[in-house]
């Protein structure tokens, strides 16, 4: 392997170098930003998941008391649905949830209020389903307790709402700090593989060149050479007519003698 050769070899393996460099890099940043986009979705979906069993609450509160209003038993027929929704809807909530431990207690206490809030409100609708004057007073009585449990569990859904969006917050800070630095990296990268690559077709070229050169100073050495080798063989010819003439001459100088 000639000088050339060498230097090619090596140029190329920083160049390969280079791009695995480039590559992993890029990996990397790629799971960084995977990772993010994640955490991300699950907070979003925490979050859905604790206004959904708001609204599952809410709205069974609603058909409870429009069932009291007008004894319709279309209202139940959502009530049930509501009621049906919130087991699922909780567990789906501490599913995602559980893997913080400082939410622990609040998932722990919506399971325990949950199924109390449950409780007041089939007793509600029990009570209007059978004497509407008689227990107005347990009725009343139920509501407050209702009211208050209520409060607990949207203190509690506020208390999980707010951990993840403060972490979705900062979850989005660190995708996007890491779209950007993934971005900086790709681009360092690529302007390095370029100067890389152009140092190394520039060097070519100029080898190349310079080989040119040599191929040519080397033909004209081969011509120069090849003229001398004409010339002397030339000389040689006259040499030995001018020898020839000389012993010509001297036979010549011995007859007359």
């Amino acid at each position: 392997m000639n000088k050339f050769q060498k230097q090619l070899t090596i140029g190329a393996v920083i160049a390969t170098l280079v791009v695995i460099i480039m590559s992993w890099s890029t990996y990397k940043t790629l799971n960084f930003q995977k990772e993010n986009w994640g955490r991300v979705e699950k907070t979003q979906e925490i979050i859905i998941q604790a206004n959904k069993l708001k609204n599952l609450i809410s709205s069974a509160e609603a058909m409870v008391r429009g069932f009291a209003i007008t004894k319709n038993e279309s209202y139940l027929s959502n009530y049930e649905n509501y009621i049906a929704g919130l087991l699922p809807s909780y567990y789906k909530l501490s599913e995602l949830g559980y893997d913080h431990p400082e939410l622990t207690y609040s998932l722990d206490s919506l399971s325990i209020y949950i199924g109390i809030k449950r409780e007041i409100l089939n007793q509600q609708v029990i009570l209007k389903k059978n004497n509407i004057e008689k227990i107005d007073p347990q009725i009343e009585i139920l509501a407050v307790k209702g009211k208050n449990i209520s409060d607990r569990i949207w203190v509690h859904i506020d208390i999980i709402e707010n951990f993840y969006k403060n972490n979705l917050k900062q979850n989005e800070i660190s995708a996007t700090s890491d779209l950007q630095s993934g971005k900086i990296k790709l681009l360092v990268g690529t302007i390095l593989l370029a100067l890389m690559n152009l140092g190394l077709l520039i060097f070519v070229l100029i080898t190349f060149k310079n080989q040119k050169e040599i191929e040519q100073s080397l033909k004209q050495s081969r011509e120069d050479l090849k003229r001398l080798s004409i010339s002397d063989k030339v000389q040689n010819q006259l040499l030995e007519k001018i020898e020839v003439l000389n012993q010509k001459m001297a036979e010549n100088t011995e007859i007359d003698e």
